[in-house]
């Protein structure tokens, strides 16, 4: 703690302090008052790991800072479901402040505008429907699910396969929430929350909390004995979208192809350099963007990429139960099979503790970069790609992460 001289916060929708939470993080852990300590608050919702990582890095390669720790923690599993729906809820309903109206209760018990409003391309508030029902992040990102099935023609069952998917990698994670895989009907079967989303697509609401430490290159402790677990960050990107998703949904409210092209430029590398993926699922409509965005699939088809993952993963588990076999046969013939993409659950299957989910990303990122990953560690893995979503596709940041054990010459800041 004594080397430590900058501290990145994230937001927490639970606590009760919101204002300058990495100021209020610094007192309680005594790092204020004390000379030459930064102290800073990041919110670009769930992409903030990511973007704190990126601040971490240039921090340290031209602000002179020695020791970043960037921290993120909530508690939504700890309230009743009510209450964590309406903070969310309250957190990111449209709002139309300039437009007259009248208030109507509805059927939901919620407020609803009866104003009108114009439909523009900006994704301002002016451009959504003033009224959007609880759960108002679940509707959102169907919105953008049903666009994405008009345009592209993604079908139901591809977007239920991503939660599929996600529990199969959760299955085999020791700190995961499902531990078991879910097969596709299973997933379709679930409490539907919105048109085509179902309560076993929604991020896994969980308790948690994360610190990731970023030092110099040179700092002895990334040049010690230990040096070959240390991870590199080797280049990223940022992008914005709109606030919400606009009545007329386009690629342009889209960024996360700008900051994985910005990410893969700074680095000097290309999709197939990577080795493991943490992509932001938080929806299925995120991970089927994501994989287009990070190039693991053409642009709309992203849908059909996770169908092959799903054939080939969870298409032998399906076969057993078709012929009724017991679970723990289904789950042991499938122990076999590494798919390099959120080897530990992602959001719907790991778990989601608000805007910490990336931060677990990362560390999974490293966990394999280290060869630690055991059972589900992906063969020779090097070089890694994260991407962060915040909001409702508002914010993207993608870092570009590599293992010591191969030495590159280039300038570094060390994680």
């Amino acid at each position: 703690m004594s080397e430590l001289d900058t501290l990145i916060a994230l937001p927490s929708l639970m606590s009760e302090q919101h204002f300058m939470i990495g100021h209020a993080v610094a007192q309680q852990a005594s790092l204020t008052p004390r000379k030459g300590m930064l102290v800073r608050t990041l919110d670009v919702g769930g992409a903030g790991p990511v973007a704190a990582l990126l601040a971490a890095k240039h921090a340290i390669e031209h602000e002179g800072r020695r020791a970043v720790a960037i921290v993120a923690g909530d508690t939504v599993a700890s309230v009743p479901t009510a209450e964590f729906l309406a903070r969310a809820d309250g957190s990111c309903r449209p709002k139309q402040p300039n437009s007259k109206s009248s208030s109507t209760t509805t059927e939901h018990g919620s407020t609803s505008n009866s104003s009108s409003s114009s439909s523009s391309r900006d994704g301002s508030s002016s451009s959504v429907d003033a009224w959007v029902p609880s759960p108002v992040i679940p509707n959102l990102y169907d919105r953008v699910a049903r666009w994405h099935m008009q345009q592209y023609g993604t079908t139901r069952e591809q977007l239920a396969m991503c939660a599929s998917l996600m529990t199969y990698q959760a299955s085999r994670h020791p700190a995961a929430l499902h531990r078991r895989p879910r097969l596709l009907q299973e997933v379709l079967a679930s409490e539907p929350v919105a048109p085509v989303t179902t309560k076993l697509e929604c991020a896994k609401l969980a308790d948690g909390a994360a610190c990731l430490l970023l030092v110099p290159g040179e700092h002895p402790h990334a040049s010690s004995s230990s040096s070959s677990r240390a991870v590199s960050v080797l280049a990223g990107g940022e992008g914005s979208g709109p606030l919400y998703p606009p009545r007329d949904i386009t690629e342009d409210c889209f960024s996360a192809g700008e900051a994985a092209a910005a990410a893969y430029a700074g680095a000097g590398l290309g999709p197939e350099d990577i080795d493991y993926w943490g992509l932001y699922d938080c929806f299925p409509i995120c991970l089927i963007r994501a994989v287009e965005a990070a190039g693991l699939a053409p642009k709309g088809m992203g849908g059909a990429y996770i169908q092959q993952q799903y054939t080939r993963l969870l298409g032998p588990l399906e076969q057993q139960q078709q012929q009724q076999q017991q679970q723990q046969q289904q789950q042991g013939s499938a122990a076999a099979a590494v798919w390099p993409v959120n080897t530990h659950g992602g959001l719907l299957g790991f778990g989601a503790p608000w805007e910490v989910p990336a931060m677990h990303s990362l560390i999974e990122a490293v966990t394999q970069l280290r060869g630690e990953a055991a059972g589900r560690q992906v063969a020779g893995a090097r070089r890694a790609l994260v991407y962060g979503n915040g909001g409702v596709f508002s914010a993207s940041a993608v870092a570009i992460l590599e293992g010591c054990r191969r030495e590159r010459r280039v300038a570094t800041s060390k994680l």
